[in-house]
């Protein structure tokens, strides 16, 4: 019994240090212009790690978050 409590308090503390460990590493990707998700966003292509804005959907986004903008602005 004694042994399983060991095991489960290492594996509490290996999920820690895993998971400090991978949110520091996508923090400093962010922090020097990378993105770190295997698939970019809608309106986006992935070229060396570096996000390219493509305008025909990058336009249709823009317009979305606009209307989507002034539909909630006139709703408050």
């Amino acid at each position: 019994m004694n042994e399983y409590k060991i095991k489960l308090a290492f594996r509490g503390y290996e999920l820690k240090k895993i998971k400090k460990c991978s949110e520091a590493r996508i923090t400093r990707l962010f922090l020097e212009g990378n993105y770190a998700s295997p698939q970019a966003p809608h309106g986006y292509r992935k070229e060396n790690k570096k996000l390219i804005v493509i305008e025909d959907p990058a336009e249709a986004v823009r317009r979305m978050v606009t209307l989507m903008m002034n539909t909630f602005s006139k709703v408050n």
